[in-house]
């Protein structure tokens, strides 16, 4: 997303038991029964204090834990004289916008930094700065900077991370240079170091460096590199360390899911990607790498941002307000892609990376495997809705997730004038009585029997758990929750007291009491789409009676196994499952100790019957057995054949594979090696069709194929080994390029924009009559029609001219391109001149909505021109530009 500047300084009623809100009955749907589970000893972790932060101060900053200065703004931030540039957000314009109006002595070494972080003191909060690292940081205040005027020019000044010579509080702004570790040693001489109080503890890594070329096409114009990443973060963050130890290094903060997959398609990405599964894996190893080489660690913290893709109503839940009744339904459970292994969103994420989520636990594995201690960050992150309801709750369920998943610091981005819903959320956790009180510091586990209709999060103040604090959150639209809570632990709660917000009003108020709590049960009633913060009391410690049988038990049948659920028993803190295959027993215990009411009991043998009870038990002893349930497995299936006919065809940095179907098979795994006989790794599982491209393919080099059958049952033995070698099309030398950009970069409209460019960078005119442009697209599973229009073209609108053509066989990412040709009357491109802009639109003759994200061609962050290779050209019938697909 396109962002300016960082910080800127900027009743319901429940009742207990069975009675419901008193609402008009029309009003309501039939209530919604749930079942919460808390057990104050079991998933006990520390909540980290800085989960609770934003980019943009709202009046009540000290609700707020931590403080991030960052955003796009500050790539370009000059902290010697306190110029930033503003690069595509607005006019490529270098000025004074961080301290114009908010901060006095602008011209004084680090002021826009030093008013953040005196605020962030004031407030007892976490600061984390933004250095810089693209390159270049404005040299003047003076407007506007044009292409001509790219870095490097007198328009800049050179980022250096270290100095290495004495630092000065005055720093010399005549020689052309701004050193990062000098800015750090003059906010440790001001402040200290970030051991003490006062200090500003971390420091981040620049901004969304995949988006440099887009955001600041002035500083850094071509694609960031892989490699080109890693070494400027080693560099930063050694300067960093070599003046403040304890200081907290962010990195990479990549701004969305595809930098953190591919760096947004990094230039030697391809090259350096080896065995590596996305661009995170890679950042982390290099990383850890480095710092043992430096003897000390140079990455402290993960860094991505997080602006969810996920779609409801057919738009985008965020950057699109509150939207219509679908895209708010979509909004409130959008939070569930951070840890939910059951839920996929509706997103070109879950439709092409689902593996990739949720996306929390994906992160934290590749943190595991490969730089273990490295702590997680979400700096910037916004669910949208931001003064409605929906967005209330989905931020209240962030905050939740933030503090039971463990991340270290999260920001939240202000995307909205209105975020007064998100405030509240905030409030929620922070001062849900307006006298400064909090959500406990210490996570203890808590579960949902609904997790689409509800969510819920625990925590005590301390190591007595004689204050325990749950939020709870309904869901569900237009249904009242009977929320039915039961506590396992070593404290009795006798009393509550209930605060909270919902559709009616942003304002927290104290909405109830709880007095009716026996033996650690009550049951609470929560209006549709509300937030309520339950704080309970222990009273005087109870010997525990031995638990009631467990209730409702129920055993399903699968293949070679059987699933069996129950309800909780009051009192219980685990249970013991047992089976027989005689009806009535004797039963033989196959687990114990659990803490859910499900079990998931493998390796039976189909067609045979089972035969299952379940105890409950906790410190005063076990309970009798439930009544019984059965269950049959299905027979296994037998193992599949393994493929046969596997051939593998060549293509540019790719190998199309298509086999035979085998008996029996239900998927395929396919799996490669660059050494004929293996070992192979596995590159694709659960392929369901006979055919399967593999792309990223290092061109000239031979790669070896083999494919398995899978079933239920089991994975057959490999095929027979095919080999192919990827090739680079040959293109003849020439001297044309094209370029490309967007004016109307809504990627799921009804329309196309695309506008073009062709420069001949050779020595001879070239005529635009031999040339033949192809833009490359989906249909997306439509049989519509498609229509061309050329709005505007400097050649003349009516030299140009365009056709569909089918792709056979169709692309993942292209199944149709418009070829674009030109009349005699065009004329040529002379020798350095250029085509100028070619405007071009297209639309389905049903007028339906495109979904260009997964076009071939499309690039939704060139808002200016430049050259892309996604747009091929052809002269007299030969390829002289980009790559086909």
């Amino acid at each position: 997303m396109k962002k300016k500047i960082g910080i800127a300084s900027v009743m319901s009623t429940a009742v207990l038991l069975s009675t419901l809100v008193p609402l008009a009955p029309s009003a309501l749907a039939a209530p919604v029964n749930v079942s919460f589970t808390v057990n104050t000893g079991s998933e006990r972790a520390n909540i980290s204090p800085y989960i609770y932060g934003t980019n943009q101060d709202f009046s009540n900053v000290g609700d707020y834990s931590a403080r991030r200065y960052g955003g796009n703004r500050l790539t370009g931030y000059n902290w010697e004289n306190n110029a930033s540039n503003a690069g595509s957000d607005w006019l490529h314009s270098s000025d004074d916008f961080l301290c114009n109006t908010t901060v006095s002595g602008c011209n004084a070494p680090g002021a826009a930094v030093t008013q953040f972080h005196d605020i962030s003191v004031a407030n007892g909060n976490y600061s984390l700065v933004t250095l810089q690292m693209a390159g270049y940081v404005a040299a003047d205040k003076n407007g506007a900077v044009a292409e001509s005027e790219a870095a490097p020019s007198a328009r800049w000044r050179q980022v250096v991370p270290a100095k290495g010579s004495a630092f000065s509080l005055t720093p010399d702004t005549s020689d052309n240079k701004v050193y990062m570790d000098e800015e750090v040693n003059f906010l440790v001489q001001k402040y200290g170091s970030a051991a003490t109080a006062t200090g500003v503890k971390g420091y981040s890594l620049d901004n969304e460096p995949a988006l440099w070329s887009s955001t600041h096409p002035r500083i850094h114009s071509a694609p960031v590199g892989a490699k080109e990443l890693v070494d400027k973060s080693v560099a930063l963050s050694k300067a960093v360390k070599a003046v403040d130890p304890a200081a907290e290094i962010f990195g990479p903060a990549l701004y969305g899911f595809y930098g953190y997959y591919a760096l947004q398609d990094a230039p030697d990405w391809a090259s350096e990607k080896g065995s590596y599964n996305w661009y995170v894996d890679y950042y982390l190893d290099k990383m850890k790498q480095a710092s043992q080489t430096a003897g000390t660690r140079l990455l402290d913290v993960l860094d991505v941002h997080w602006y969810p893709e996920a779609q409801g109503g057919g738009q985008r839940i965020v950057f699109n307000g509150t939207g219509n009744a679908d895209l708010q339904k979509a909004r409130v459970q959008a939070p569930r892609s951070l840890w939910d292994q059951t839920y996929l969103e509706s997103s070109w994420i879950a439709q092409s990376f689902a593996s990739y989520l949720p996306i929390i636990p994906k992160l934290k594995s590749s943190i595991d495997t490969y730089y273990p201690g490295t702590k997680l960050a979400i700096t910037e992150y916004s669910y949208g809705g931001e003064g409605d309801i929906s967005g209330g709750i989905a931020q209240a369920d962030a905050l939740g997730i933030f503090g039971k998943s463990g991340l270290h610091f999260a920001s939240f981005w202000k995307t909205e004038t209105n975020s007064d819903y998100v405030n509240s959320a905030f409030k929620l956790y922070r001062n849900y009585d307006g006298n400064g009180s909090k959500f406990g510091d210490i996570h203890v586990k808590a579960d949902t029997s609904d997790v689409a209709n509800s969510s819920i999060y625990a925590s005590v103040k301390d190591n007595t758990n004689g204050e325990l604090h749950l939020i709870v959150l309904n869901k569900s639209f237009d249904s009242p929750m009977n929320a039915a809570i039961q506590i396992a632990g070593d404290k009795s709660y006798t009393s509550g007291t209930v605060y909270g917000f919902d559709g009616t009003s942003t304002s927290i108020t104290q909405v109830g009491a709880i007095s009716s709590i026996s033996g650690n049960q009550f049951t609470y009633t929560v209006p549709p789409l509300t937030a309520y913060h339950i704080v309970l009391k222990a009273g005087t410690d109870t010997v525990p009676s031995a638990p009631s049988a467990p209730a409702s038990l129920t055993a399903t049948a699968g293949n070679a196994q059987a699933s069996i659920s129950w309800t909780a028993s009051a009192g219980a803190t685990s249970y013991n499952v047992k089976r027989s295959t005689t009806s009535g027993g004797p039963y033989t215990t196959v687990a114990t100790g659990l803490t859910a009411t499900s079990y998931t009991n493998t390796g039976l043998t189909g067609g045979t019957t089972y035969y299952y009870v379940v105890s409950a038990v906790n410190s005063a002893g076990e309970s009798a057995n439930s009544a019984q349930a059965s269950a049959t497995p299905a027979i296994i299936l037998p193992l599949p054949a393994a493929p046969t006919n596997l051939t593998a065809t060549a293509g540019n940095a790719q190998a199309a594979l298509s086999w035979s179907a085998s008996s029996g098979a239900t998927s395929y795994n396919v799996k490669r090696a660059t050494t004929s006989g293996g070992p192979y790794t596995t590159v694709a599982a659960g392929v369901t069709s006979t055919s399967y491209t593999n792309t990223g393919l290092t061109n000239d080099t031979t790669y070896y194929y083999v494919v398995s059958a899978v079933n239920s049952s089991a994975e057959s033995v490999n095929s027979a080994q095919v080999s192919v070698t990827p090739s680079a099309p040959i293109m003849p030398p020439s001297g044309l390029q094209v370029q490309y950009k967007l004016n109307n970069n809504n990627a799921s409209d009804n329309m196309i924009y695309a506008t073009f460019n062709i420069k001949n960078t050779g020595t001879s005119p070239v005529s635009l009559n031999n040339l033949k442009l192809r833009y490359y697209l989906t249909k997306d599973t439509t049989s519509a029609g498609l229509n061309f229009w050329t709005d505007y073209a400097q050649v003349g609108t009516n030299t140009v001219s365009g056709t569909f053509n089918a792709i056979s066989p169709a692309k993942t990412n292209a199944d149709t391109y418009l070829e674009i040709s030109f009349s005699s009357a065009a004329g040529s491109i002379p020798a350095g001149g250029q085509s100028g802009d070619i405007q071009i639109r297209i639309a389905k003759s049903d007028w339906s909505n495109f979904n260009e994200g997964n076009d071939y061609s499309f690039d939704g962050t060139k808002s200016a021109f430049a050259n892309w290779n996604k747009v091929t050209l052809h002269q007299s019938g030969i390829l002289v530009w980009g790559v086909a697909p």
